[in-house]
């Protein structure tokens, strides 16, 4: 399987559509849990035609794995290309995964970079992580430490097992002023990500009272 279906807090979170479309996304994510990926497409395809992000990254979920529909990369992009136009993090990632690994686009570290950067700061922990192991590696950047501690960081706040462990050697690399610098980047990152989501909520609220 290509992508893991991580984001189930971002499937489960729907902020800028009607309150009856998250319900009907989170019917497909149950019938998706189960194997009946028929009864999966039958929700979300109607959500992703109509403009759901939720909808829409589902869908190109099951068409990048091949899971009740042909394969295709093609078709993939096409819907995470669309849910990520709504800043859909787990969409963001995706398309950053995919040029890492020359999957129905051409393998670019600049490119996933860059997509990997918009969903970090969109709070996915699978983006903050790559970004912080590319950091770390130097992988088509130079190195750096820091950014490399605050990234990881971002994504052991979210329970990302693998960044826990890899804060533990950066630890060892870097020196006191780098630390004090990389801990005030991961405050500042923390603050950015909490108002970000509050706006996010405060949107939900209203549409529900619509």
């Amino acid at each position: 399987m290509r992508f893991r279906a991580f984001a189930i807090l971002f499937a489960t979170l729907s902020f800028c559509v009607a309150p009856a479309w998250s319900a009907d996304v989170q019917k497909g994510i149950a019938a998706y849990s189960i194997g009946n990926y028929e009864g999966a497409i039958a929700q979300w395809q109607p959500l992703a035609e109509n403009g759901n992000a939720e909808g829409q990254f589902w869908l190109a979920t099951l068409y990048s794995n091949g899971m009740g529909v042909p394969q295709s990369d093609e078709i993939a992009l096409k819907w995470f290309r669309l849910a990520a136009d709504q800043e859909h993090a787990g969409a963001q990632y995706n398309i950053g995964l995919m040029h890492a690994n020359g999957w129905g686009l051409d393998m670019s570290v600049e490119e996933a970079k860059r997509w990997y950067q918009r969903a970090a700061e969109n709070g996915s922990p699978e983006a903050q992580f790559s970004l912080g192991d590319m950091y770390d590696g130097g992988w088509g950047m130079e190195r750096d430490y820091v950014q490399a501690y605050i990234w990881l960081s971002l994504a052991a706040a979210q329970d990302h097992s693998e960044a826990t462990h890899r804060i533990k050697e950066i630890r060892e690399k870097i020196s006191a002023d780098e630390l004090t610098a990389a801990e005030q980047g991961v405050q500042t990152w923390m603050d950015k990500l909490e108002a970000k989501q509050a706006k996010k909520d405060t949107a939900y609220a209203y549409s529900t009272t619509d």
